[in-house]
């Protein structure tokens, strides 16, 4: 569970820097106070167009992140459970017939 939370604050921080990025970059783009050249607006939209990529980055790595951690806490549930098997194979619930 512990993992599962890192994951999920990483991913919250990553995903708020690339909205932060995104806002800036496409606020900067659309007030121009001055008349820009061919290479400046071609640098602002990339710009726009790489913090736009930045969002989606980011919300792919939260779900990486978040699969990995639920992964990682499935499989120590299973070995948890393993352990508390009993080592003969028998079960370790035994019928009881009335």
């Amino acid at each position: 569970m512990e993992t599962y939370r890192g994951a999920m604050e990483q991913g919250q921080r990553r995903w708020l820097d690339a909205q932060q990025e995104a806002c800036s970059c496409w606020l900067s783009s659309m007030t121009p106070s001055f008349a820009l050249s061919e290479g400046e607006m071609e640098r602002r939209i990339d710009g726009g167009l790489l913090a736009g990529a930045s969002i989606w980055q980011a919300q792919a790595d939260i779900q990486r992140g978040l699969m990995l951690a639920a992964e990682k806490l499935w499989t120590e549930m299973g070995r948890s459970i393993a352990r508390q098997l009993p080592d003969d194979g028998a079960a370790p619930i035994v019928p009881r017939y009335l």
